[in-house]
């Protein structure tokens, strides 16, 4: 708490933080909700210009069965991702009818334990492993040709950049083992939660999700740009830093501060 002291001033990832800051006494007026971004300029550009044939191509070179809903999830391959828990669901939904794809870009210490997994359980037909990848236009085509994105541990930034994309973020709910991007994430609006450690409730917010949404068009894409847009991106952090240097308050968030704690867990 000393070491806190010293600061004029916090730049604080979420809204989470800042009510936990609050209530141990800070002054919320040094307290600035900077939020996290990527790159959005360089995101857009990629979003303009990726064609339905292109990601129509993608899913067949990916996947014998392109026509299922693909779930992606992007990021380090570790065990505090729980990514057992994405192909047990998948798992699940196939056994109950509902058959998907599911694609994992990235590279860890899991991936080899993960492609076995996909073997055992009858999912390695469906399941695609890309590897670790940088290159953006690939990772955007990725999560653009994708249903949904899930993060079954912590979110972290893959929920920036699937949203970035237009792509809804499914994770848990248990807001003392997130990380503070999970405040994106609106439930019914840009993704939902699931009850943290249960495979079937995973499962079955996958299947309610796509359902609801399969017939929405645009819409759960143009929801979750949108929660980028508010709050998500490098323009918006430069005014709360800003703010902050010159000791004034400013929300980063173009719907004021409520706007990104609306469905957070």
């Amino acid at each position: 708490a000393c070491f806190y002291r010293l600061a004029h001033g916090f730049l604080l990832y979420g809204n989470r933080a800042r009510a936990i800051m609050v209530q141990k006494g800070f002054d919320p007026k040094g307290l600035h909700v900077v939020y996290n971004s990527l790159d959005y300029e360089a995101q857009k550009l990629i979003r303009s210009s990726v064609s339905e044939d292109e990601l129509s191509r993608l899913r067949r070179a990916f996947f014998p069965h392109p026509q299922h809903h693909v779930l992606s999830f992007i990021g380090r391959l570790t065990p505090q991702k729980r990514l057992d828990m994405l192909i047990w669901a998948g798992k699940k939904l196939h056994d109950g009818g509902f058959p998907v794809n599911i694609l994992i870009v990235g590279d860890g210490s899991e991936r080899g334990r993960l492609e076995t997994l996909s073997k055992e359980c009858a999912m390695r037909e469906f399941t695609h492993f890309i590897g670790e990848c940088h290159d953006e236009e690939e990772i955007g085509r990725c999560l653009m040709m994708s249903a949904v994105c899930v993060s079954p541990g912590e979110v972290g930034l893959t929920a920036m950049h699937a949203l970035a994309y237009g792509t809804p973020v499914i994770t848990h709910d248990d807001p003392s083992r997130q990380m503070p991007e999970c405040e994106a994430i609106r439930e019914g609006v840009s993704g939902c939660f699931f009850r943290y450690g249960s495979v079937d409730d995973l499962a079955g917010k996958i299947r309610n999700w796509l359902t609801v949404n399969e017939a929405s068009g645009k819409a759960a894409g143009e929801n979750c740009i949108s929660v980028i847009e508010d709050c998500y991106h490098p323009a918006a952090q430069i005014r709360v830093i800003n703010a902050a240097v010159r000791g004034e308050e400013a929300s980063g968030c173009r719907g004021g501060r409520t706007a990104a704690r609306e469905g957070s867990p």
